[in-house]
């Protein structure tokens, strides 16, 4: 990942963190805006509001790029300063939304970076409860601690609101632009367009009901079509659609088989972090402009970005309204139980397994990109890259004709 802990004014970035953090304890002051430690009562700081300026205004402005799938234009990683001297307005926007996407799609920043920061400080905790994502949270964006402890009070709330907040905007961001390119990715009966109306998707079109029913259940039923339609048949977040599996053909006997290999969310994947372009084809890599992934310098998968590429599609071709974490309200499905389902899902794999499946999704995704990279060094376009690029097409077409074949099949 990109993002690696620098020295600044001669302290790493722990002991920073660690001296603040000792120096503002001693003064009896939380981290929290929400209570006073010497006190007990509430803070009358209040958190940051929206049309408010921000804590960060008035420090230098970076350029910023914009991502080919992206709604709001972002710096690009290596235009990110090390210090927070020179720190961008756009850096909390820039870090949260690809961490939403590349580790964890929902689930409050708040008491993370607050638990992570007194591990920091050397502080013991009965419970260690968000320890590997706010180390995976700073590994991705190292100046987070440092944000939260030079904001001062209210830092905490503010910066991990940030952050919140752009996970949210990403999401949105995802759908909107996959909703105007889905339709392009296979046939649909009927046919569906980027603008077509909610009610006409989930069950109640044949590809998407296809895509998205039980894999234990035949869509081809007439009575299983129905009591999905109607509702009869309710859903849940751990009855994995059919969508998920390689060439949409699930072994009872080994359920494991194909998993997360679907060509569905293979385009979708490939939508979010490499671009539209790309999905069209299945091709690796290949994207007119800099996508997600490019931007921030990201060249692995994770189990966390294939889960959020996979929910963000299911909700595209539902016909649900929301895409919400869950609830009680009309039309408001528990995605994020869907998501964790499919993380707990691949984490649960044998070893070798899970291997094999990050293998490949790795050389699918980004196999020839370090090969290209060094074709571009010279500044020219070899032939064996142009082979390669050519062998990666005639697969992905081979792969999306056999899909189609086992689909009519069914």
């Amino acid at each position: 990942m990109a993002g690696n802990r620098n020295p600044s004014k001669g302290h790493s970035r722990r002991g920073v963190v660690i001296s603040h953090l000792n120096r503002r304890m001693r003064n009896g002051r939380s981290m929290s805006p929400r209570l006073s430690s010497s006190s007990g009562t509430r803070s009358s700081s209040p958190g940051p509001t929206t049309g408010s300026s921000s804590p960060l205004r008035g420090r230098s402005r970076e350029p910023s790029r914009r991502a080919d799938n992206d709604s709001e234009g972002v710096p690009s990683d290596e235009e990110q300063d090390t210090s927070i001297d020179n720190i961008s307005d756009d850096y909390l926007s820039f870090k949260g939304r690809i961490f939403g996407r590349f580790r964890l799609m929902w689930e409050d920043l708040r008491p993370i970076v607050e638990e992570g920061m007194l591990l920091d400080a050397g502080k013991q905790l009965r419970r260690r409860r968000w320890v590997s994502e706010y180390k995976d949270l700073v590994a991705l964006a190292h100046l987070v601690p440092d944000l939260v402890l030079d904001i001062g009070e209210g830092g905490l709330h503010h910066v991990t609101g940030e952050l919140d907040q752009a996970r949210s905007k990403a999401r949105a961001a995802d759908v909107g632009t996959m909703k105007q390119h889905v339709h392009r990715w296979r046939d649909f009966v009927p046919p569906i367009d980027a603008v077509d109306s909610r009610h006409r998707l989930g069950f109640h079109n044949m590809t998407t009901g296809y895509l998205l029913c039980p894999c234990d259940l035949n869509w081809n039923d007439l009575s299983i079509q129905k009591s999905l339609q109607e509702g009869t048949r309710k859903v849940q977040p751990k009855d994995f659609p059919l969508f998920l599996w390689k060439s949409e053909r699930v072994s009872a006997t080994d359920f494991f088989d194909g998993f997360m290999q679907g060509d569905m969310i293979l385009k979708a994947f490939l939508h979010i972090f490499i671009g539209p372009s790309a999905a069209h084809s299945s091709a690796s890599g290949r994207s007119t402009r800099k996508g997600n992934a490019a931007l921030h310098g990201i060249r692995t998968v994770s189990i966390y970005s294939i889960a959020y590429a996979a929910t963000i599609f299911r909700f595209v071709i539902s016909d649900q309204s929301v895409l919400s974490q869950g609830g009680s309200g009309k039309g408001r499905w528990p995605y994020k139980e869907f998501y964790d389902a499919l993380v707990n899902a691949m984490k649960d794999m044998e070893d070798d397994d899970l291997a094999d499946l990050l293998d490949w999704w790795q050389d699918t995704v980004f196999g020839g990109l370090e090969e290209e990279a060094e074709d571009e060094d010279h500044g020219v376009t070899s032939v064996a890259a142009r082979m390669r690029a050519q062998a990666a097409d005639k697969k992905a077409r081979k792969a999306a004709s056999a899909a189609a074949a086992a689909a009519s099949e069914s």
